[in-house]
């Protein structure tokens, strides 16, 4: 549990600021949902982002995988199945209590093993942090009937 510990602490200092993101959903000039489906080319850790797959699929999310089988996700999302990750699906180890770090997150274990490595966090608080630097964001999710922006 001092694993679960530690991310929960690294990850609460990390996602204490607020941030403002751009989803991207157009493709051309139709709205698909399989735009952005494959890896982008600056090495973001696009393999580390699963979803959570319930038996009511309106209720799939995102997560992201930490390393020694745990993941993170928000506090809201349901989890009553499994999680896909790169491809392969893995069951929820409902034995494993869910942890709630603060009213925002959850940190849930899988049964199985990904075989990748921890992911590497940086934390805002110790100034190792990527303060007010761009980053990519990747998600699972569904887009919206009409375009909001178009560049």
């Amino acid at each position: 549990m001092k694993f679960v510990r530690d991310i929960g602490f690294l990850a609460v200092f990390a996602f204490a600021r607020v941030s403002s993101a751009m989803i991207v959903y157009e493709s051309g000039s139709s709205l698909d949902n399989t735009y952005n489906t494959t890896a982008p080319g600056n090495g973001a850790p696009w393999q580390y982002v699963g979803q959570v797959t319930n038996t009511d699929p309106g209720t799939d999310a995102s997560t992201v995988y930490l390393g020694n089988g745990y993941f993170i996700t928000a506090a809201h999302v349901t989890l009553d199945s499994s999680v896909l990750l790169d491809g392969t699906s893995y069951a929820v180890n409902f034995s494993d209590p869910i942890t709630s770090i603060g009213p925002e997150l959850k940190i849930f274990q899988i049964t199985g093993n990904p075989g990748l490595a921890t992911l590497t966090l940086t934390s805002a608080a110790t100034g190792t942090g990527d303060l007010n630097k761009a980053a990519t964001m990747i998600g699972f999710g569904e887009g919206k009937a009409s375009v909001i922006m178009q560049s």
